[in-house]
Order: C-alpha cells, then sequence, then structure tokens
C-alpha cells in the first residue's frame, strides 16, 4: 500500500481519491488505516474514500 502513497509524490498529488464497494469493511479499515477518510461523494455506488497528502516544499 506504500505504493499509492509514493505514487502521489511521484505525481506531486495533494489528495488521492479511491473508491470501495459499500460492503467492503475490510478495505475501508485498511485504507482508514493509512490514512484515508470517507468523502460524501460516491462513484457509482461505490463510496469514495480521500487521502490528502501534505505539499512538499
Amino acid at each position: 500500500m506504500a505504493d499509492i502513497r509514493e505514487e502521489g509524490i511521484r505525481y506531486a498529488c495533494n489528495r488521492i481519491y479511491l473508491s470501495i464497494h459499500p460492503e467492503n469493511e475490510h478495505a475501508r479499515g485498511l485504507y482508514a488505516r493509512m490514512g484515508f477518510y470517507a468523502s460524501k461523494e460516491m462513484d457509482g455506488a461505490e463510496e469514495v474514500m480521500i487521502l490528502d497528502r501534505k505539499p512538499s516544499m
């Protein structure tokens, strides 16, 4: 999962979005431990989670 954060650094992203199936509690917990939080957005039938990154100097 560190790859997600590394790609964010590589492409200078300040925010990373992903979507999960609403019933996938394992994925929700995994991503939450990585710092993602649930947004109120939906991508079709999937819930969107967001990871905010601090811009590097």
